[in-house]
């Protein structure tokens, strides 16, 4: 919802709608967690530094990709290698190999987010 609503936003369009919370979500002020590694995880972190999150952290599951990709073994495929988008440039804390286990709350309100280190090797 949290994408849905910045996109109707700036389009102009209510962000009230059957599907989604008729609430605002806005990350103003707040501590922001991101869970997620990829494409829509970076316009989440993007989107939170533009509407003046105070800290932003995103948290992927999979362990650091290397500095610099092995040429011979990528073929035909995607390298894999660490990639920060600029939307992570701008101040994002990068957590890798973590599993969010659970979302701790308080009166309605996210208070922690609970996770463990996961093991590569398994």
């Amino acid at each position: 919802p949290y994408l849905v609503q910045q996109n109707r936003r700036v389009g102009g369009e209510p962000i009230q709608s059957v599907a989604w919370p008729s609430h605002p979500i806005l990350a103003g002020g707040q501590h922001v967690v991101v869970v997620g590694g990829g494409d829509t995880a970076s316009d989440c972190v993007g989107t939170a530094f533009r509407q003046g999150a105070v800290r932003v952290t995103q948290l992927d599951i999979r362990p650091q990709p290397p500095e610099k990709e092995d040429k011979l073994s990528v073929w035909p495929y995607w390298a894999t290698k660490m990639r920060t988008s600029s939307s992570q440039a701008e101040g994002a804390e990068r957590e890798f190999q973590v599993a969010t286990l659970e979302f701790i709350g308080e009166d309605g309100q996210l208070t922690g987010v609970k996770c463990c280190e996961v093991d590569e090797k398994r």
